[in-house]
């Protein structure tokens, strides 16, 4: 069943967890988490969270994953064969309060959309591993931020899809 408030704030106090999956629309402040110190690893899977502040407080936080909520009108996402007809909802996620975990190599976005570009990601000295899937960004300002990234690698998927070529190799340049 969906994780809720009762069940984070029964979480906040089991101090040397080190990994954590909440996955349900129901749970809408991480503020229980905050005190978790030794917290290595955190999935979020369909909560409906629009502040990851308290996720500042973990010092120890290395990896980070985020799935949008998503429209049930349709069943669940596990149901359709192309992953690109599942509609994720906006919760407006600011993800700027991220750029104050020190400790964090590897963030991964799944339907999230980024406000702005991802200028304030360039912060992260430790991020090994960024991965976006079907997230919307500000194209040309978030390529920028990602090229001045000190990342080991770059994977491009789907920049050719119903746009013209000579669009699709101008962003390929970056």
């Amino acid at each position: 069943s969906p994780a809720s408030p009762e069940d984070l704030a029964t979480i906040a106090r089991l101090p040397s967890i080190k990994k954590l999956t909440v996955a349900g629309a129901r749970v809408t402040s991480l503020e229980p988490l905050a005190g978790l110190a030794q917290l290595e690893s955190l999935t979020l899977g369909g909560v409906s969270v629009r502040s990851l502040a308290p996720l500042g407080r973990l010092p120890a936080l290395q990896e980070l994953e985020i799935t949008a909520p998503y429209d049930l009108s349709e069943g669940e996402p596990g149901d359709r064969t192309d992953p690109n007809e599942i509609r994720y909802l906006d919760t407006g996620l600011d993800l700027a309060s991220v750029g104050s975990l020190p400790s964090l190599r590897s963030l991964k976005l799944k339907g999230v959309k980024v406000p702005g570009a991802l200028a304030s990601l360039a912060a992260f000295p430790g991020l090994r591993e960024l991965e976006l899937k079907n997230t919307r960004l500000e194209r040309e300002a978030s390529l920028e931020a990602l090229t001045m990234m000190d990342l080991p690698g770059y994977a491009i998927g789907g920049v050719s899809v119903g746009e013209p070529k000579d669009e699709m190799l101008r962003i390929m340049a970056h």
